[in-house]
């Protein structure tokens, strides 16, 4: 009872001075070593076979984690493209034996920032005009037709259907999709999904997952609008010179940067159009998709501190806790930037039997200070 009731004290002072005990870390398909150069990441193949797009990415990897291939031979970067040895993501063609003879020889290498990320490899059959970004999961589709009008864009848009998922004019809502379709779509005067005609100043997306979302409002000295709050207007645009209610991006070789223009194109034939694919509801259909769950050190990104010597001394006294019935835990300051070691009840009580604590932290020391500390 007496150190059920010191435990109950340390608890409360914690949550007083802002500690909170952290969850176990989460068991991750792939463990790396930080500023560690070519880690396998184990095997990982495409199921598909025929000509492929393939798609391989690093997605929310800690700063200097990156990867490479030891041979890339019958394989072709995707437009925007190359081959380095320092990816973070890349798109390129070949077929299945190629991209896993590849696959086969990937290696990544880590910096010394630690943290969690995913490794996603996607395969689909190849198409002219047809693109992959990895990091955003999306197929974007050019169709070239030399001065098609917005709306006949827009309608030819929705009847295209990749790999399960029904198409739409691309909607750009983030910096990452945009540099994505200036430094990877090969094409010029691009019709895009952005239009104000419903209203003048006030421009939505027509169609696809944000159909009717408000992006922007006003001419150039306007403003964006959450939830997005993204745009890549020309300097000067929108202007609505001329009944100008349709949005193109490359336009007049300002590559990345987003024009309104007439529904034929302000005088400046558009080339084509660009139809995004978003994953549909339960995913792709005719496609080889792997993601692994992977992590540089313990996957937190923490850099945590030694514990306390006030924590230490008390895990000290309280030692045969963590043996019978007890649990080592490490506790937090709300940053996650340093912490201690406390001891949590694995079982209770309940009045006639023990059962387990349904609140206690089970396999919880913390492999961010690479030994556990030496009281538990």
């Amino acid at each position: 009872m007496r150190r059920a009731i010191s435990l109950v004290f340390l608890m409360a002072a914690l949550a007083l001075m802002g500690l909170s005990l952290a969850s176990p870390a989460q068991a991750v398909d792939l463990q790396l070593q930080p500023s560690t150069a070519n880690q396998s990441p184990g095997t990982i193949t495409v199921s598909i076979t025929g000509t492929l797009l393939v798609g391989v990415s690093l997605n929310n990897a800690p700063a200097g984690t990156t990867f490479q291939f030891g041979t890339t031979t019958g394989l072709t970067p995707a437009y925007g493209y190359s081959f380095t040895s320092t990816l973070t993501e890349i798109s390129f063609i070949g077929t299945q034996a190629d991209v896993n003879t590849a696959l086969a020889t990937m290696l990544i290498s880590t910096g010394a920032a630690q943290g969690a990320f995913t490794i996603n490899v996607t395969a689909a059959p190849n198409a002219a005009g047809l693109y992959y970004s990895a990091p955003g999961d999306h197929f974007y589709q050019y169709t070239a037709s030399t001065g098609i009008a917005w709306i006949a864009a827009k309608g030819a848009a929705l009847t295209q259907i990749r790999n399960g998922a029904t198409g739409y004019l691309v909607n750009i809502t983030s910096a990452a999709e945009n540099t994505f379709v200036k430094q990877n779509v090969n094409a010029p005067n691009i019709w895009i999904g952005g239009s104000d005609f419903a209203t003048e100043g006030t421009w939505k997306w027509a169609d696809g997952p944000e159909a009717g979302t408000t992006f922007w409002v006003g001419t150039a000295s306007g403003s964006t609008v959450a939830p997005y709050n993204y745009a890549s207007w020309a300097t000067g645009e929108p202007n609505n010179a001329g009944d100008e209610d349709y949005a193109g991006t490359n336009w007049r070789g300002t590559i990345g940067a987003w024009h309104d223009v007439n529904i034929i194109g302000s005088g400046q034939s558009p080339s084509g159009y660009l139809v995004e694919f978003s994953p549909p509801p339960g995913g792709y259909t005719g496609v080889s998709a792997t993601t692994l769950s992977a992590a540089v050190g313990t996957g937190s990104g923490d850099s945590a501190a030694p514990p306390p010597p006030w924590l230490q001394a008390y895990g000290r006294q309280q030692a045969d806790m963590c043996r019978v019935g007890w649990d080592l835990s490490w506790a937090e300051w709300a940053n996650n930037q340093t912490g201690g070691w406390v001891c949590e009840r694995t079982i209770l009580w309940d009045g006639t039997a023990w059962v387990q604590n349904p609140n206690a932290v089970w396999g919880s020391y913390d492999a961010r200070l690479n030994t556990p500390w030496s009281g538990d």
